[in-house]
């Protein structure tokens, strides 16, 4: 008998490290699309309900800017009878098989006692608006015989001499069109916040229009002009991807919400996703502080050397 009872607790202990995950409380759409919003709730058992986001917080989450095919637009903690409730927004970024992969979170209890679990993963498929269908291809008929003429022979021979003149004269020409502009280029020493704040000035024109396909686009060029002054690197030519892997604000919080606004103004100029009006005018004033930040901080390091 005790030997049988050491076998079944085994058993059991087993199944719950291999299936003990927490599962995720998912609210989607039945058909799934780039774009799509949807809400993820997770149960931390037995957690403080007087746990904050704000201030002091008693849940340590993870970072959620590294989801593939995802991003976050919103989270909060929502007190329960049996713990506290996480309650997260995401938007599809790509489509496919997008997985919502295992989450460590920490937390108190009651008892101010430390806990740590893992969310189960949670697959999805996503469809891209992209999608296209493939049609039949007719059969191919036979090649048609063609007979040249002489006025078909002159015109060939006159294409060829033009041809032959461009490629004598076009390259002398190119050289001085582009002596021509190095000559008239004027050298831009503007700082970086103050390209950011007059590029974002050009970005309101939109805004304040309800043109959002346009604004993000601005608002986008904004930012990218910004990291470029500031960071030395080409982001005007660069994804948001490969922007990802270059840049790293010193505060997280910051870094997260640039992102954040990268991936839906990609939304919005590339998967034909319709934005939002107040969503944009509140990216817009985090812009605006974001360089006013920056303009202080240059203006209070040019000040040091000479209170020396």
């Amino acid at each position: 008998m005790s030997k049988k009872f050491v076998t079944i607790f085994g058993i059991f202990a087993f199944g719950v490290a291999l299936f003990g995950n927490q599962p995720w409380q998912i609210k989607a759409p039945d058909s799934l699309q780039v774009g799509t919003i949807f809400s993820a709730e997770l149960l931390l058992p037995g957690a403080d309900a007087g746990s904050s986001l704000d201030g002091q917080p008693q849940v340590a989450v993870p970072v959620y800017d590294t989801l593939e095919g995802l991003s976050l637009l919103g989270l909060k903690l929502v007190p329960a009878a049996d713990g506290v409730k996480l309650q997260h927004q995401f938007i599809f970024t790509s489509g496919g098989l997008i997985s919502l992969p295992e989450l460590q979170f920490e937390y108190q209890d009651e008892n101010q006692q430390q806990k740590k679990i893992t969310s189960q993963s949670y697959p999805f498929v996503v469809h891209s608006l992209l999608d296209t269908t493939v049609k039949d291809i007719s059969d191919i008929r036979p090649p048609i015989s063609v007979f040249l003429g002489v006025k078909d022979y002159l015109v060939l021979g006159f294409c060829l001499l033009i041809l032959v003149l461009l490629g004598k004269y076009l390259p002398h020409f190119w050289r001085k069109k582009q002596q021509s502009l190095e000559e008239q280029r004027v050298i831009d020493d503007r700082p970086a916040w103050q390209v950011g704040l007059d590029s974002l000035a050009s970005a309101k024109k939109f805004l304040d229009k309800g043109e959002l396909l346009d604004y993000f686009f601005a608002l986008s060029f904004a930012l990218r002009f910004f990291l470029e002054r500031s960071y030395s690197i080409s982001a005007t030519q660069m994804t948001t991807d490969e922007l990802r892997g270059v840049v790293r604000l010193p505060n997280m919080s910051q870094h997260n919400k640039l992102f954040e606004i990268f991936a839906y103004a990609d939304l919005v100029k590339f998967a034909k996703y319709a934005g939002d009006i107040s969503l944009a005018r509140d990216y817009y004033a985090w812009a605006h502080e974001l360089f006013l930040t920056a303009k202080k901080e240059s203006q209070r390091q040019e000040k040091e050397p000479g209170d020396v």
